[in-house]
């Protein structure tokens, strides 16, 4: 803060745009509480616009500004260029900005370095200057160094005080007397150079400053190349690609549809654009700028300062500036110009930039007077005064201001308007391009899904199952392949397979697509990018796809992950080449054989600096002590018998007159064998000490006559033998030591001291002061080990010690017991040898060797004749055979005789350095049994890159190739049985839109497959129908399944009677997934049972009105019969009359109930108010005859029942 702050106040000050961009947006808010404090009116100049302080996150980061291996962004420096042609335009007079990198993570460099060399080959033209703060715990000093050669000068912060260093480079470039050319030029295209022949050449030249003692330059060295063939080559290839690219065009640029809303800034090429305007400013010398709809000015050349300093400098005269590229620069046709006077009084033309028939910008010219035009300075007097100018500055910039004539505004502007019109029709073109793929991915997701009916088995798979289409773009992924990636499945369809993977595999991805194209199918091992970034191996197993036509329709991929086997595998190379630099990197001798054939496996960088040469594959009795045959002294048996157990002993090699101090176990080898493992440590030296030092002890009483001068011979040689010695045990971390046990004092040696950490000038500790240094599990083990030694023989064990700091080390302890002449110990002497390294080195070993016997896949190893050298428990389980039943036999034991031309090739192959993976193929086990097998066959290198062996990976694959099949049977027959079935089905999803229908269903609704697919079910359904759907698809959600009668309504707009028989779908975690309905055609049958209820009504009618009817004319009769009887006057009283009455009255009132019946709307009920009051008005009648004074009123209730 104490550099920027001050920075930044300088600029404000000095009319400058300032931009500060810091590493996080929790930053910003603190960024301006800082300079409010060194700068009270900050808030003014923020207001006004003239500095901008953003975050780095937020500007660049997430716009992938420089990604691992990518190009600088062109967004970036498009909005950089932007933002100095805004600044320019605002009348500030340069950029100071200031860009943090604290965000800065290891492995971004290199690509930060390029970016701030593309950044100064942008801005070189601008007046910017930019500080890059770094800091020295998040970056090296290479970095740093780096990074310092794109700038000018580095400040450095040394002890409090800042200090100022220059760029060497940028002196010299500044310094040369060049013309602003720098020392070395590199090769560039120059102006075309007329040669003697009068020829025009086209040619590339370098320049090299030379430079005397002092730095003085005292002459230029000058190349030249002539590259016209070069250049005539790559003009006829731009013809030719111009040629196709415009009939391309011309073939998209038809009527379009209304265009979005697109703003010019969304779709030019700043750069291009400002680089084809400098080079027209050069020879035209016309003011230029391409500005948006909004007064926005996007790309400018060659403002007049009158402009940048004054009318864009000023709120109200910026304004006019603006309203005259807006507004009076309106209503322009496409191909034509306006000339016109801008609100400041100077000449302006605009034509517009046009996007498929709208209006998006406008290409300006401007800034100018003509040739004959007196320049009116009243005027400007009068708005320098007005607008608060410096007068006599304003003038000088009006001045400045050119002066045109016609035909020269005239030619620029025919340029400019067909600058403008190229531009719309490549960004017009462009975006109908992009409409065309738009297009295109709508038609590959509508083939997806199609394809939804065929999930429901995929969907159960444990293995991904991703289908591309021949444009490699996703139309399917089942469940589980999403999860492996991390991904919804809707974020991965319609992408491209190479949007899952880096750039070095996106390579390997189009090779293995072109051979899909050719109908080779195969399996690989393939890594993709998870969506958290993290790696996916996958072992995948590819099928082309074609049309009925054999054309090329994409693939379809088995993907199993295989993540967890390749992080084991990448841990189990790691961990070996680890021990193998370990073995390489220390100083004792390290070897492994095998114990049984004596070939030697393996041998450290230091046994073949010993014995001089490689001993790989040779034997080791031969290599080693140059013998024909096994040693007679080898511990082979031992070591076997011992069964992992460390023996040690000493050896003296005769081949190499060496004496070593050797360690022999038996541990596993990668192969799955039992082989020796041996370090030896050179003791020559410290042997060398020991005799010279018997065999002055022995000669010492013989000499003793002589003992004053050989005394001071013996003390000079003891003196050197204890250097010697002492530096023996230094390289070796081998201590001696002396323990008196009557006295309980012990001598040790300086190495003593070294490996337990103490002060070799203090005395050596007592016995029980010793055993508080070994490690307290140890302790008892260490006592018993010494109370159990046979008086007079050397023994020898491993314990741990604890160091003053905590630290545990492993020594290894071999002592014996000196005894005095009455046989008793009297002290105990030995050595102790530090191999906490090797017992490291031992466990890593057997770490690995586990890795590989643990695995469930067949791993061996064959040599260069085919001959199985070794074999794990997997291999076991897959092959049948033991390690013993199988290894010294030929590889071609677990293959048929068929495939052995296969072996010897794939084996070749190898031999020639590749590697096969997955190979998919047979193999035979020993009970007979054919097994499929994916087979991983691998050169096995010594350390010297001779090939030795080849190793073999092999996997039981013949369940998943029967699953396969079975799938693959299942689905063609269920598919056939869907398609060709009599009743229509449609599958829809948990929002009740139609995913799948089969041919006969859109047969039966009368619409194509296309127009039902994506759409909601209550389309097809009646008005009353919808309801009882969205009812049922709330019962489909609880599980219900149901039949139930439902009317559709077809394409023609006529209605289908269908029996719905509906279950529910749900996944393998219970969630509700949609519903499949069968539909059975019922039109007919609801027809017939509508006639049949119409004949019905129609049959009850006609038998009601017959039976009243009738009963009307029996009442008549017996109406007659009565007027017959009444005239009578011995029966005019009687009963037989009343008896008449009464049985047309029971007539009449059945009759009324048939009419009633017979008139209504119902067959079993009537209205019986309306019935009692008609039919007691037809009784009144007949016992009113002849009686005139009886009358009948009724009030009836309506409906009364």
């Amino acid at each position: 803060m104490d550099i920027l702050i001050p920075y930044f106040k300088t600029g404000l000050e000095n009319n400058e745009f300032c931009f500060w961009v810091i590493s996080q947006p929790s930053g910003v808010e603190e960024a301006k509480e800082a300079l409010r404090m060194a700068f009270p009116d900050i808030d003014a100049y923020l207001e006004k616009g003239q500095i901008e302080i953003t975050s780095f996150s937020r500007r660049h980061a997430n716009e992938g500004a420089f990604d691992s291996e990518k190009v600088i962004s062109e967004k970036v420096i498009h909005e950089l260029v932007i933002k100095l042609n805004q600044a320019l335009a605002n009348g500030f007079s340069g950029i100071r900005a200031a860009v943090s990198t604290s965000w800065l993570i290891e492995g971004n460099w290199d690509n930060f370095v390029n970016y701030e060399k593309k950044i100064n080959s942008v801005i070189e033209k601008y007046q910017t200057i930019t500080l890059y703060p770094y800091f020295l715990d998040k970056s090296s000093t290479a970095d740093v160094i780096d990074s310092a050669s794109s700038h000018q000068f580095i400040l450095i912060k040394k002890e409090g005080k800042w200090e100022r260093i220059d760029n060497s480079r940028w002196k010299n470039i500044t310094g040369c007397k060049m013309t602003g050319e720098t020392q070395q030029k590199n090769w560039q295209d120059m102006e075309p150079r007329i040669t003697t022949e009068n020829e025009i050449r086209r040619v590339c030249e370098k320049t090299d400053l030379e430079l005397d003692n002092n730095g003085i330059p005292h002459g230029v060295f000058y190349t030249a190349q002539d590259i016209a063939g070069g250049k005539k080559a790559e003009e006829k290839v731009l013809s030719q690609n111009e040629q196709h690219i415009r009939s391309e065009l011309e073939s998209i640029l038809s009527p379009a549809r209304e265009m979005v809303n697109l703003e010019l800034a969304d779709i030019i090429d700043f750069r291009a654009i400002q680089f084809l305007m400098d080079d027209f400013y050069r020879f035209a010398h016309i003011t230029m700028a391409l500005v948006d709809l909004k007064g926005n000015v996007l790309v400018s050349v060659g403002w007049q300062d009158i402009c940048t300093r004054f009318h864009r400098a000023h709120p109200e005269t910026c304004k006019h500036c603006v309203e005259s590229d807006t507004k009076l620069s309106a209503g322009v046709l496409p191909g034509e110009f306006k000339l016109y006077r801008c609100r400041n009084n100077m000449w302006d033309i605009a034509t517009p930039v046009m996007l498929g028939g709208q209006h998006i910008g406008n290409i300006f010219s401007g800034q100018f007077f003509f040739e004959n035009e007196p320049l009116d300075y009243e005027l400007f007097r009068a708005q320098a005064r007005k607008y608060g100018f410096n007068e006599e500055e304003y003038i000088a910039a009006l001045e400045k201001v050119p002066q045109l004539n016609s035909e020269m505004v005239n030619a620029g502007m025919n340029f400019l308007t067909k600058l403008a019109h190229m531009i719309s029709q490549l960004s017009y073109s462009n975006i109908k391009l992009a409409r065309s793929l738009v297009e295109r991915d709508a038609l590959v997701n509508s083939l997806r899904e199609n394809e939804e009916k065929y999930r429901s088995v995929v969907e159960t798979a444990n293995e991904g199952i991703w289908i591309i289409d021949a444009e490699d773009r996703t139309i399917y992924v089942n469940k589980k392949m999403a999860e492996m990636l991390g991904y919804a499945r809707h974020e991965m369809i319609g992408r491209s397979g190479w949007d899952f993977t880096d750039e070095i595999d996106s390579t390997v991805s189009r090779l293995n697509r072109e051979k899909r194209q050719q109908g080779i199918d195969e399996s690989h091992e393939f890594k993709f990018i998870c969506k958290d970034g993290s790696p996916l191996w996958t072992f995948v197993n590819t099928k082309s796809l074609f049309d009925r036509d054999g054309k090329f329709a994409g693939s379809m991929g088995m993907l199993t992950d295989i993540t967890e086997r390749k992080r084991v595998e990448e841990a189990l190379a790691f961990e070996r080449s680890q021990l193998l630099s370990i073995f390489d990197g220390i100083d004792d001798v390290v070897y492994v054989a095998d114990p049984h054939t004596y070939e030697v496996l393996y041998a450290n960088k230091s046994m073949k600096e010993k014995f001089g040469g490689e001993f790989v594959g040779s034997f080791c009795y031969r290599e080693f002590q140059q013998s024909g045959s096994p040693c007679d002294f080898c511990t082979n048996s031992i070591i076997l018998k011992e069964k992992g157990k460390p023996y040690h002993w000493e050896y003296h090699n005769n081949t190499v007159d060496r004496y070593f101090m050797i360690m022999d176990r038996i541990i596993k080898w990668p192969d799955g064998r039992d082989v020796r493992f041996e370090i030896a440590k050179d003791i020559t030296e410290r042997k060398k000490a020991e005799e010279a030092l018997k065999k002055a002890y022995d000669n010492l009483e013989e000499k003793i006559e002589e003992r004053t001068v050989q005394l001071e011979k013996a003390y000079n040689s003891l003196k050197e033998s204890e250097e010697g010695l002492s530096e023996a045990q230094k390289i070796a971390h081998i201590g001696n030591w002396v323990w008196d046990i009557a006295t309980d004092k012990a001598y040790w040696s300086e190495e003593m001291y070294r490996i337990f950490g103490l002060d070799p000038r203090k005395p050596a500790p007592s016995y029980n002061e010793y055993l508080n240094y070994i490690h307290p599990d140890d302790r008892d083990y260490y006592c018993d080990a010494i109370k159990k030694a046979e008086k007079g023989k050397q023994f020898g064990i491993d314990y741990r010690i604890v160091l003053h700091n905590g630290e545990e080390s492993i020594v290894h302890l071999r002592s014996e017991f000196v005894m005095d002449n009455k046989n008793i110990p009297v002290r105990i002497k030995g050595i102790v040898q530090d191999i906490t390294e090797r017992k490291k080195s031992e466990e890593k070993i057997q770490v690995l060797a586990n890795i590989v016997e643990s695995s469930n896949d067949a791993i061996g190893t064959l040599s260069l004749d085919g001959i199985i050298t070794s074999w794990n428990k997997g291999a076991e389980q897959v092959y049948g055979y033991s390690a013993k039943e199988i290894l010294g036999k030929a590889g071609s034991t677990l293959t048929q005789p068929f495939l052995c031309e296969e072996i010897k090739k794939l084996t070749e192959m190898v031999k020639q350095g590749k590697k096969i993976h997955h190979h998919e193929t047979s193999r035979l086990r020993k009970d007979g049994k054919i097994i499929h097998a994916s087979i991983t066959l691998s050169p096995v290198f010594d350390s010297h890159g001779k090939l030795t062996a080849i190793s073999f990976i092999s996997r039981d694959i013949s369940e998943r190739k029967r699953v396969e099949e079975k799938l693959r049977e299942s689905e063609e027959k269920y598919r056939n049985i869907v398609e060709t079935a009599n009743e229509g089905i449609f599958i829809i999803d948990d929002e009740a839109i139609v995913t799948y229908a089969n041919r006969k269903m859109t047969d039966m609704i009368g619409y194509p497959l296309e127009e039902v697919i994506g759409r909601a079910i209550w389309d097809f359904v009646s008005e009353e129908g919808e309801a009882i759907i969205k009812l049922n698809q709330e019962r489909r959600l609880q599980g219900v399944n149901e039949s139930y009668e439902l009317k559709l309504i077809c394409k023609g707009g006529s209605f289908l009677w269908v029996l719905v028989s509906a279950k529910s779908l749900f996944d393998k975690d219970g969630m509700f997934m949609g519903s499949i309905s069968m539909l059975t055609d019922i039109t007919k049958r609801k027809e017939a049972e509508e006639a049949l209820a119409n004949i019905e009504i129609v049959r009850k009618k006609e038998i009601h009105h017959r039976i009243k009817n009738n009963l009307q004319v029996i009442s008549s009769l017996l109406d007659l019969q009565a007027d017959k009887f009444n005239n009578r006057e011995d029966i005019k009283d009687s009963e037989v009359l009343e008896a008449f009455r009464e049985s047309q009255d029971r007539v009449i009132s059945m009759a009324l109930i048939h009419e009633e019946l017979y008139k209504g709307g119902g067959l079993d009920t009537l209205n019986f108010s309306s019935y009692i009051q008609k039919l007691a008005e037809n009784l009144f009648q007949t016992y009113s005859l002849g009686n005139t004074d009886i009358s009948l009123n009724m009030d009836l209730e309506e409906n009364i029942f």
